[in-house]
This record gives C-alpha cells, structure tokens and sequence, in this order.
C-alpha cells in the first residue's frame, strides 16, 4: 500500500495498472485486492493464479492480453453487420441486465447488475450494481439505475441515445409478465426524468434471454453438421417448438468445444425499434455474440448479457472489510427460522465502484 501511494502521487490511478500474482487457494486475498482497487482506490487489478502463471502458455497470455487490453480501453473486437450499421445512423444504447440470487437458506441480498454500452460500435461497456431483498426477480433499483446510465452516456457522447435494446438475463416462463411490466415502466420513467424536458423520443426493445431451457437441436443427417456432429452456429429456429402467443426465438450462436452447445431462448417482450422483424433482432443478437471481450470466438449469449452476470457476481468486492459478517459467502451467513433480514445493515456496506473506473470494463 505504501508503495502505490508512492505511484499515486505521480499518475493517476486511471493510466496504469496492477497485476498481481496469488497462491492457488487465495479467496480472502482476491477479494481484499479487489476491494482495494475497484472501490477503494480506482485502480485496475489483474489477479494471476501461481500455478497457471508457473505453466502458462501463448494461449493463456492471449487470454490475459484480451482481458487487460479491454480493461484499460481497448477493443479486442467490433462487428460490421447491417443492423448494426443501421442502429449506427443514431445515437443507441446496448443495456445488459441480470440479477444474481443467493442460495437457498442464505441470509443475504440479491445482488442487481445492469451494463450499457456508450460508444458507437457497442463494443464498450460501463456497469452500474446494487443490492435488493433476497430472491426478488424485478430489478428494484432500474429507475435509478437507468437514469444513471443515461446520464454517463449523455456526459460521455453529449447527446440522449435514440434507441435503448434491453436484453434482460435470468426471467422464468412464468415472471415474464410481471418483470416486463414493471421494468418497461422503470426504464420509461428514467427516460422521462433524465430527456423528458425536450422534444426528444427514446425508443425501446425489451428482450429476455432464456438460457436454462431442455431444448436441444441436431442436425437431419451428419453431412449437415460440424465436425462433431453438431449444427453450425448461426442457427435460429423459431417455428413448431416456439411459443404460440409470443415473438420466441431458440439461437445456437457458438460451436460446442466439448459436446453439445445449447442455444439461447430469445423472447421480445416489447418492441418499438424493428417493427416485428425478428430477422433483425435475430441478426443483432448473434452479433453480439461475436463481441465478447474476453474470447476470440463467438459465446452462446450476447455480450452485455455475460457482462451483467460477471457484475453481479463480483458482490463480494463491494463489501467493506470493516463489515464483519455480511460478505457474499454462502457459507458464512445462514438464515435460521426467527431471524430477519436487515437490508440497510447491507446497504451501509455495501460501497459503489470508484468514480475513476465509472466508464472502463474493470468487471471482466
């Protein structure tokens, strides 16, 4: 820590970053380094195990070079398909939005994590996380939330996106209704509070993307398929085993390293930017599979949506050490039968990112 006062007084903690080499079973470590950088100090972390840094390879370097170039800025990759370029020809947001719940009989908060893109190709991400009551499925916090989003992009490119394509993670069949309903409203009110004042019209796409499903697709005869007998990715199926009431879609966007890939339930929940065509979304959804910061290959869900569930995931590293007894282990706090669940003992823990890592991808 002395050492990098010493650093901090000559740069800023944005224009550099720490890398630092762990033993192999290092959880409490992880989490302190984390803490310190990503909300004490502001400054970028890139943990390294021994034992793969003792073995590592050209592989494994690429794999930290993709992670650390998107960290400090840079883009490991962009995509050139029509229905970006056409969401090019005005101002648009990219949001990502998942909640993470904790396991059964744990006494701790959902944690909520939206991400939002503010460049003009979507390939960089700002995040914005809270927590909620435990096991609650609507974002209760997407009104503030989304104003905040809103906010940095208008601060970052000076002007309101046009456009906002909400993909939603993590909904069952039977809250999409209700999570719809509710977040629609959210992310409406948040547009009217933050551009209601102009003759300014957001448009909205809400999509929820369903990955624990049993749907599993082959191809008719072995010619038709990969090398492993699987189908190629790209593709879409969205008739005889989609919903009758509602625009459904299943995508296989990524090749399978080992088995059989499982695609990726798509369903439009509410619609102004393409009309119904779902040959749009279908084709934006697999491009955006094709951006993930992290890999050189296509994923099996569109990037902002793996992002969202990394924010959420990272819980722990917003906690105060000082808060003895409320980290996000979910062995170290059980609910019993007569406890309560205080959420403001955890909101008092629980510290936002620092300002300096605001717009920068420190969540991959």
């Amino acid at each position: 820590m002395r050492l990098f006062k010493g650093i901090q007084d000559r740069a800023k903690p944005e224009t550099f970053m720490l890398i630092v080499i762990l033993p192999n079973s290092a959880g409490p470590i992880r989490n302190a380094i984390k803490h310190w950088g990503d909300i004490k100090y502001g400054v970028m972390t890139q943990c390294l195990r021994l034992e793969k840094f003792m073995a590592a390879n050209n592989q494994y370097w690429n794999n930290v070079a993709l992670k650390i170039n998107a960290r400090l800025g840079g883009c490991n990759s962009s995509s050139e398909s029509g229905v970006l370029n056409d969401l090019k020809t005005q101002p648009f947001m990219i949001v990502g939005a998942d909640v993470g719940h904790p396991g059964p009989g744990v006494a701790k908060p959902s944690v909520t994590g939206i991400v939002f893109s503010y460049d003009e190709s979507a390939t960089r991400y700002a995040a914005l996380t809270e927590i909620q009551q435990p096991r609650v499925e609507i974002i209760e916090s997407l009104q503030k939330m989304m104003e905040r989003a809103l906010g940095r992009f208008i601060e970052f490119r000076k002007i309101p996106p046009k456009r906002i394509i909400f993909f939603r993670d993590g909904v069952s069949e039977g809250e999409y209704s209700t999570v719809a309903t509710a977040e629609l409203e959210a992310i409406q009110s948040a547009i009217k509070t933050i551009v209601g004042g102009r003759d300014y019209q957001i448009l909205v796409t809400f999509i929820v993307v369903g990955k624990r499903h049993h749907s599993v697709f082959f191809p008719r005869n072995y010619n038709e398929g990969d090398r492993k007998g699987n189908c190629h990715p790209g593709l879409v199926v969205e008739n005889e085993v989609t919903g009758p009431m509602k625009n459904d879609f299943y995508l296989q966007s990524h090749a399978a390293i080992q088995g059989t890939p499982r695609s990726a339930h798509y369903i439009v929940l509410h619609d102004d930017i393409f009309n119904g065509n779902m040959q749009r979304i279908q084709e934006l959804a697999f491009t955006l599979c094709h951006v993930y910061a992290k890999a050189t290959r296509s994923v099996s869900i569109p990037a902002p949506v793996y992002y969202a569930d990394l924010v959420c995931s990272r819980g722990v590293f917003h906690m105060s050490p000082e808060a003895h007894g409320l980290q996000f282990d979910d062995s170290a706090s059980s609910s019993s039968g007569g406890s309560s669940f205080d959420l403001n003992v955890w909101r008092s823990a629980f510290k936002s990112v620092n300002k300096f890592l605001g717009n920068r991808m420190y969540f991959l």
